[in-house]
């Protein structure tokens, strides 16, 4: 069984203090590729503790600090950037993006065992989506975008993780390439490059507006919000905080065992919503980046309206 090196000192800097081992034990490297023990994104609370409460925003204010203040960028303050919901809007128990628009959902990928590139593949897969959507009446295929083009070209992050502020900073101002120019190779070597893969031009995408739930500081964002936002534009990003026992999700609706040890963040998207038939229990559609084996295809039920694991607390 391996060991687990998980601490965060109050200047967010990982430190020697103690080993965590999880009784479970590693999971089969056959199953999936585990990811990175380097943390996919950058979270580093000031204290650890700050994890167990499911209402404290500064978790994510890093983020949001980063968003806010870059003109000039805009961030638009309609969806959920509102912060109210439409009552004259029908939010049905159920619903999935990969029904309501089929060919304009990205597939999940695989960010490999020693990349941790999950900001950059799920930022570029909500974008992908939402650009497909939006232009819904063509009828055209999602253009699926390149993660590998912000882990090569984007110098402030690369595979020892990231954040997803930063990250939509730069889909705004630079944008990124199609997943066909620049292929995923889930490699950090620092060279941008200055062509696709087969010598054309690069021709770069833009998000062209971002909002979050923090468009204004004294935005109180719901479930619902976040709801509605998915059912008119379809998928978002969200952050969440990564225990080491998600690796072992398999069926049902996850929620996080405390004592197993916090291994750092985990960016995904999702998708949809519904309940656990057996048990009542609701759930969000989560897409994450460890491949097809991981859960049902790659896609996750993570509990919905407790801000299970903060991801409620940080959605873009």
């Amino acid at each position: 069984m391996p060991n687990f090196l998980e601490t965060v000192s109050a200047a967010g800097d990982v430190i020697t203090q103690s080993f965590l081992e999880f009784q479970a034990g590693s999971p089969p490297s056959d199953i999936f590729q585990v990811p990175s023990e380097q943390p996919c994104l950058d979270l580093r609370p000031s204290n650890p503790s700050m994890m167990m409460n499911n209402n404290h925003r500064s978790l994510w204010d890093h983020d949001v600090a980063l968003l806010l203040s870059a003109p000039p960028l805009h961030l638009s303050k309609s969806g959920f950037g509102h912060g109210r919901s439409d009552p004259q809007m029908t939010v049905p128990e159920e619903f999935d993006c990969r029904g309501e628009w089929p060919h304009c959902i990205s597939p999940v990928m695989n960010q490999g065992k020693t990349c941790g590139s999950c900001w950059a593949i799920s930022s570029v897969a909500a974008l992908a989506d939402r650009t497909c959507i939006h232009h819904n009446d063509s009828g055209l295929n999602v253009t699926l975008l390149s993660p590998q083009f912000l882990v090569s070209c984007f110098a402030q992050q690369g595979c020892e993780g990231g954040s997803i502020g930063p990250t939509w900073l730069e889909l705004q101002s630079r944008g990124t390439a199609t997943e066909s120019c620049v292929p995923y190779t889930g490699v950090d070597d620092h060279q941008c490059p200055a062509e696709c893969q087969d010598g054309t031009p690069i021709h770069l995408q833009r998000a062209e507006v971002v909002y979050t739930r923090w468009a204004g500081w004294d935005i109180n964002v719901t479930v619902r919000m976040i709801q509605e936002d998915i059912l008119l534009h379809g998928p978002v990003q969200a952050e969440m905080w990564l225990f080491y026992d998600f690796y072992l999700h398999t069926t049902g609706v996850y929620h996080a065992d405390h004592s197993s040890p916090l291994i750092g963040g985990q960016s995904v998207r999702i998708l949809g919503w519904g309940v656990e038939a057996a048990t009542g229990e609701p759930y969000w559609y989560v897409a994450n980046s460890w491949g097809q084996k991981w859960a049902q295809d790659g896609i996750g039920k993570i509990r919905r309206g407790t801000n299970e694991c903060g991801i409620e607390d940080a959605v873009v």
